[in-house]
């Protein structure tokens, strides 16, 4: 699954919210970024999916939506992707580890 492919995806299930809300934080990412290296691709999957479980189509309101977002990542997305282990590990990483009251420290 390509990333046009989950992009849309987002926009389709994502309520009026989902797609602006990941484009903002690609935006952001690449703002502060600007003069640092980083995988675009991996950050984009990560935005794109994070939120998915806060999305009727695949979530509940009485889930933790990042460890859930991040549940659907690995089982229906990443393995379609194409991207090697190491960069799906870095997108479910991101996703599990985005919400605020995450009390764990990220690696």
């Amino acid at each position: 699954m390509d990333l046009a492919t989950v992009r849309s995806l987002t926009e389709q299930h994502g309520e009026g919210w989902a797609l602006a809300h990941a484009e903002r934080l690609l935006s952001l990412v690449a703002l502060l970024a600007a003069k640092s290296a980083y995988d675009h691709q991996v950050v984009a999957y990560a935005a794109y999916l994070h939120d998915w479980a806060a999305l009727a189509q695949w979530g509940s309101a009485r889930e933790n939506h990042a460890a859930r977002s991040a549940q659907i990542a690995r089982e229906q997305v990443l393995a379609l992707t194409g991207l090697e282990q190491a960069r799906q590990e870095l997108v479910i990483e991101a996703i599990a580890l985005h919400d605020y009251r995450d009390t764990r420290t990220p690696p």
